[in-house]
Parts: structure tokens; sequence; C-alpha cells
């Protein structure tokens, strides 16, 4: 939830896409769609706004700026130390 903007972001695992709605459930607009992301699953908002979305199926953080570009994607698939396997949560 932004509460600057009154914005909630939702995170949609079948349509592998971030809605944008109003506080009343109207669809605002969506990001992170057309295969960009492949199972979202947790996701937050950082201090600077952008928005941080696990990425359940690709075993990494994608990190979308205000204008719903990826412009960093954090983690990789393993076992060690800063790898990732099905992550599912995130907080700041």
């Amino acid at each position: 939830f932004d509460p600057m903007r009154r914005e909630i972001f939702v995170t949609e695992r079948g349509n592998k896409r971030i809605q944008v709605l109003s506080p009343k459930g109207e669809f605002r607009r969506f990001f992170a769609g057309g295969g960009e992301i492949d199972d979202p699953n947790g996701i937050v908002k950082d201090e600077k706004g952008n928005i941080l979305v696990v990425d359940h199926l690709a075993h990494n953080v994608k990190v979308i700026d205000k204008d719903g570009r990826i412009i960093q994607i954090i983690g990789k698939e393993g076992k060690g130390e800063g790898e990732l396997r099905f992550p599912q949560g995130i907080g700041i």
C-alpha cells in the first residue's frame, strides 16, 4: 500500500504481473507483465519508492522503479550465500 498515492499493489501469480488498485479496488495500472516476472510472490516498497518483488520461480528479487521498469535483479538460484531457492516473502 502506498499511503501517499493511495495505491494498493497486488501480486498476481496466475497472470505474472503486479496490479495497482485504488483503495476502493478500482484498477489503475499494471506492470511487470509480459514475461518479466515468472511467479510474483512477496512485495514491498523501499524508501526510494521502488517496488521489490519476490520472483518465486526465478529464484530472485526484482527491483522495479516508479515507472514499472525492472532496474535490478537481486539473487540467483542456489544454496550458497546470496543465492535463493524458491523465495516467498520479503520485508524491509
